[in-house]
């Protein structure tokens, strides 16, 4: 495999699997709940601290509602952090369109 071709195969299954924005939304997420295993938290304490919750048995993990706060620190996060991770998935957009087009420094040189 020609250097070039396994560059833009490298460079293609990092993109499909670390799509930076959407791995931003899915971490900040102020609508997913907190896992917390049994063993870390008394089911009292959870009623003490007066948070939402349920639980899975099965699992033994509680899942609590994230506080206000937290909530609001997902959204700061995210408008914050988006218009970053928009440029990082569009550079890696436009890395990989060039190699595949052979414009840019990694340009294939044809030598006779």
């Amino acid at each position: 495999m020609a250097a070039r071709q396994l560059c833009v195969l490298i460079i293609l299954t990092t993109f499909i699997m670390s799509c930076a924005t959407t791995k931003l939304w899915e971490v900040t997420d102020p609508y997913k709940y907190i896992e917390i295993n049994m063993v870390d938290i008394t089911e009292k304490e959870l009623i003490d601290k007066k948070v939402r919750y349920y639980k899975d048995a099965q699992k033994r993990v509680y899942y609590v509602e994230k506080s206000g706060a937290e909530k609001f620190q997902g959204y700061a996060l995210r408008i914050l952090a988006t218009p970053l991770t928009i440029a990082v998935d569009a550079a890696t957009v436009i890395l990989v369109i060039g190699l595949l087009h052979g414009h840019g420094h990694y340009r294939h040189i044809h030598v006779k």
